[in-house]
């Protein structure tokens, strides 16, 4: 019998691996509450400092650079989860799917270096049973060459059920079942798209793991939530403006919308915002604008668009209604402002489906005019 293959993982790549709460108890005994925690962590200058790094390279979009050589395992892991609790303060849903996107892209780039064993063993921290069977995999053609064909063998294999469990994750249209290798209720996968696959799990899994503290944060962390909450704010500010001056270049000036609204011709990433707003849901400054600038370009008055957003759990009338009239151009520098292009609603996390436009304005136009020549047909 052979014996077991050894894996070795190493957490300064993964500190996701391990189960903070489990790590707390054995670190610093029984019953240790958080904010003792934070308490004890904030004090390490060296582990809040790379808190920081995580969390300002997430938001200027960049991959966090490795931890090797400047920190200990033990640092790492607690930066790790403290710049988690940090995002928590600061409560932004944008930089929390920033950071998480960011935190996939990094893990991706180690995954395609590693061994399949470090792939079989995340795979199982993500509940999902990915298989590595190595040359026994599917065999595909890839190319020709003098006459012969060259195939591919794809060494992963993961139960189809599982597959379809986390496809609601994926939105690239790749992903797709109908787009993948599937024998005997199996799909297989190349190593790339396992650890694709694998990161963008994790990904989401982070993402819903970052939960919201209402409550102000101890004073060790008060500083850097503030400092956080600052730097969001001016970029946005600046990614807001950088985009509209480049949006009004284009030729959606001139685009002629109907007077009446057709809320069936709305794109599905528009649609979703405004389900989310007659719904309550709390949503990020950049879903509101892109919304609200939508509505507005599209016969929406002032009045309607600040009602829709009544239900959000911090409207306060009066903000509302200032920012809507400032994007309806009725304020400050009288400039009607124009939605996010679909490259932006992509890089913001709001895309949802791949329509082929370059603007929900275009998606809508067409729209509205294939339901309005549909019309016309019928009464023919």
């Amino acid at each position: 019998m052979l014996p077991e293959k050894i894996i070795i993982i190493d957490l300064l790549k993964y500190p996701f691996l391990v189960d903070f709460n489990e790590y707390l108890r054995k670190r610093y005994g029984e019953g240790v509450t958080l904010n003792e925690v934070i308490q004890l962590v904030a004090i390490e200058d060296t582990i809040v400092k790379r808190a920081k790094e995580r969390i300002f390279c997430a938001l200027k979009g960049n991959i966090v650079r490795d931890a090797g050589g400047r920190l200990t395992v033990d640092d790492e892991i607690l930066a790790y989860n403290l710049s988690l609790i940090i995002l928590s303060y600061v409560g932004d849903r944008w930089l929390n799917k920033r950071y998480a996107i960011m935190e996939s892209k990094r893990v991706y780039k180690h995954l395609l270096n590693e061994d399949s064993g470090v792939l079989e063993y995340i795979s199982k921290f993500l509940n999902v049973r990915l298989v590595y069977v190595g040359s026994e995999g599917v065999k595909i053609p890839v190319n020709e060459v003098k006459g012969k064909v060259v195939y591919e063998v794809l060494p992963y294999k993961i139960d189809v059920t599982d597959y379809l469990k986390v496809l609601r994750l994926l939105t690239d249209p790749s992903w797709k079942l109908v787009n993948q290798i599937v024998h005997e209720g199996k799909v297989y996968l190349s190593h790339r798209r396992a650890a694709r696959l694998l990161s963008e799990i994790l990904g989401y899994r982070i993402y819903e793991s970052i939960g919201v503290l209402e409550s102000a944060p101890p004073e060790p962390l008060d500083k850097i939530v503030n400092d956080v909450k600052k730097a969001l704010e001016e970029y946005v500010q600046k990614y807001t403006e950088y985009t509209i001056t480049e949006e009004t270049k284009r030729p959606l000036e001139h685009l002629e919308i109907p007077s009446k609204v057709y809320f069936e011709a709305f794109p599905p990433c528009i649609a979703k915002l405004y389900n989310d707003a007659v719904n309550g849901t709390d949503m990020s400054h950049h879903a509101r604008f892109a919304l609200a600038t939508f509505l507005l370009r599209i016969g929406m008055s002032v009045d309607e668009v600040v009602s829709l957003f009544s239900k959000a759990p911090d409207f306060k009338e009066s903000i509302a209604r200032y920012q809507v009239e400032h994007l309806a151009g009725l304020r400050g520098s009288r400039k009607k402002y124009l939605p996010f292009n679909c490259n932006t609603m992509r890089t913001l996390g709001l895309c949802i489906g791949t329509c082929n436009v370059k603007n929900p304005l275009v998606y809508y136009m067409r729209a509205v005019r294939k339901h309005l020549k549909s019309v016309k047909t019928k009464k023919q």
